[in-house]
């Protein structure tokens, strides 16, 4: 079975996986603001970094 979570994008090989996510997600910064409060909302750092890598292994 694949390490990633179900998602309503599609997923491809080149995507971090959850073991390589959980090292690379460690030297991100961490959102200052929290789901609900007023701005904007936080991005999803997984989702950039998968878009951003797929033309560099692929």
């Amino acid at each position: 079975m694949s390490e990633q979570k179900k998602t309503n994008y599609q997923v491809y090989p080149s995507d971090l996986s959850h073991r390589k996510w959980k090292i690379v997600e460690k030297y991100l910064p961490k959102p200052k603001k929290k789901a609900g409060e007023a701005g904007r909302t936080p991005a999803d750092l997984r989702l950039i970094m998968n878009a951003s890598c797929r033309g560099r292994f692929t």
